[in-house]
């Protein structure tokens, strides 16, 4: 369901040549829920993402980023998650620290966003609907 979206992000983002393929688990919301306190669940859940990141090993990813927080969230209690030796990198703790970055540049040197291409600002309407509807 989600395979196109997240390849229209790869082409979107410049990233066809860097992304060995897009995989999708098939699990449901309450089962990733259900593995933060189940630990058969969890490793079943696992097992499911493993294959699919396998398939991509074989592909030639060198590291897997899981889409979602569900699935980082899974793996974020093993500090140096792998499979098949590639590393699986947690989104939200990148996110966190990049942003940390940001704050950091701003007040080193004045650095800020760039508002051209990619990081420009949304229309109004889609900004108020947004903060409003979240």
């Amino acid at each position: 369901m989600f395979i196109p979206w997240h390849e229209d992000q790869v082409i979107r983002y410049g990233l066809q040549q860097r992304v060995a393929g897009v995989r999708a688990v098939q699990a449901t919301v309450p089962e990733f829920i259900a593995a933060f306190t189940d630990a058969a669940v969890c490793a079943a859940l696992r097992a499911k993402f493993e294959r699919e990141a396998e398939a991509l090993l074989a592909a030639g990813a060198d590291v897997i980023v899981p889409a979602g927080g569900l699935p980082m969230m899974l793996f974020a209690t093993d500090r140096a998650a792998t499979i098949g030796g590639a590393p699986i990198v947690n989104g939200v703790t990148v996110l966190v620290k990049a942003a940390e970055m940001a704050i950091s540049l701003r007040g080193l040197c004045g650095l800020g966003v760039s508002r051209k291409g990619n990081c420009a600002m949304p229309p109004d309407q889609a900004l108020r609907e947004f903060l409003e509807h979240g």
